[in-house]
């Protein structure tokens, strides 16, 4: 599970890195599109107004043979010719992918029989010849070629220069188009991606970190074998629970318990039913205490008990409850054999209420261990309880109570 669970999250991310750089890419080749486009799409402009103003100045330096007017044509021819070379250059440029700045622009210089760069080179070259022609004496050759660049090689150029342009341009907007709309997918993976990823992968990480979370209170707090809260816990939470009855001003009680010859069923039937015998008192205890009370397992087969806001009689007659119960409640296990079988178990309580402020949880111990002490002594399978009015002071309980202790007693025996 950690492993599929590790793999699908590598693999998220891996399809997530690979569509943002694909993304930044893509972003790199549309902004590098655009820059060509509009570079194209100003080198053929300016072809076509330098192949206007070519026309401009032969027809008026053939009509003047004025020496400024071919300067001008001259110009205008070289300028053509430079950004020519400059436009069939890029045009014919490939890129890493292996492909060119514009399909539509390859195939009308390269690849079209109506127009081409052999229409650029056939003006170039019927120009260049025009104005190597002398002014006098070749009056019918000049006007041939006038004719010539001013009629069909003009016409053809510039047509050729708007059909550039409008399929250009027209070209640039599908592969901007195109590559956004890619973009947009991309953008609508990565973000389906991330939501399976949330819910398949990280859920799963952040329900076993909180899983792994709680074993580790579980493990800080309870004590394995019964699941009860363990001393550390015990103490803390009696703690604060004693701090809250001092504030409010209520009676609280503490009880310490122990199960009555425990080391004998430990020797006769071996510390795997001891065990058995342990968590069955802990399911009894969780099974007749409130949610609000507290109880630990403090040492081995010790436990202890907290009720608050419970004064003297209540907390007996809860306690005594408890004792019957534990007492005429079997034991189940499964001995060496595989057989069936049960025991009967009993434990001694000593009860201590408190009445007075200024107690820690250690006196409270200490005075509940001494009435545990009192109830072993009486024969076990009883509750011996006692109030704490001060420091210096236990008080046993009134004499009704002390008469309904021995009853208790009695019946254990």
């Amino acid at each position: 599970m950690a492993v599929s669970v590790t793999s699908a999250y590598i693999l998220a991310l891996g399809i997530i890195a690979t569509l943002t750089i694909a993304s930044h890419f893509l972003t790199d080749r549309i902004n590098n599109q655009q820059r060509e486009g509009a570079k194209l799409t100003y080198m053929i402009g300016r072809q076509r107004s330098l192949a206007q103003q070519a026309v401009i100045n032969a027809t008026i330096y053939f009509q003047s043979g004025d020496k400024l007017q071919y300067d001008f044509l001259s110009q205008s021819i070289n300028d053509l010719e430079s950004g020519h070379k400059s436009l069939v250059g890029l045009i014919a440029k490939k890129d890493y992918f292996g492909t060119v700045p514009s399909d539509v622009l390859y195939k009308i210089y390269f690849e079209s029989n109506a127009f081409g760069a052999k229409s650029v080179d056939e003006f170039i070259q019927a120009a260049r010849r025009f104005m190597v022609l002398p002014v006098e004496g070749k009056e019918e050759e000049r006007g041939r070629l006038i004719n010539a660049l001013s009629g069909e090689l003009s016409r053809r150029l510039i047509v050729m220069f708007d059909v550039a342009l409008e399929d250009h341009q027209e070209e640039l907007l599908q592969k901007i188009d195109k590559a956004y709309v890619f973009q947009s997918w991309s953008a609508f993976f990565i973000l389906f991606v991330l939501v399976i990823e949330a819910v398949f992968i990280f859920s799963p990480l952040v329900r076993r970190i909180r899983d792994y979370q709680q074993m580790l209170l579980r493990e800080a707090l309870e004590d394995h074998l019964t699941g009860l809260y363990n001393r550390r816990a015990f103490m803390k939470r009696a703690a604060v629970e004693i701090g809250k009855a001092r504030r409010d001003k209520t009676p609280i009680t503490v009880v310490l318990t122990d199960l009555d010859h425990f080391k004998s069923v430990n020797d006769r039937y071996g510390h795997k039913v001891g065990d058995v015998v342990l968590r069955r008192f802990a399911d009894l205890a969780r099974e007749s205490f409130r949610s609000g009370d507290v109880v630990g397992r403090v040492g081995g087969e010790e436990f202890a008990i907290l009720l608050p806001n419970t004064a003297t009689e209540r907390g007996l007659q809860v306690i005594e409850r408890f004792r019957k119960r534990v007492c005429e409640t079997p034991c189940h296990y499964v001995d060496e054999d595989g057989v069936q079988k049960s025991l009967s178990f009993s434990a001694s309580f000593g009860l201590v209420v408190i009445a007075g402020e200024g107690w820690t949880i250690d006196q409270l111990l200490a005075a509940a261990d001494e009435k545990l002490y009192a109830a072993k002594a009486a024969g076990r399978n009883c509750v011996i309880s006692g109030v704490l009015q001060s420091k210096d002071q236990a008080i046993m309980p009134p004499a009704d109570q002390g008469a309904a202790l021995e009853n208790a007693a009695s019946d254990a025996n």
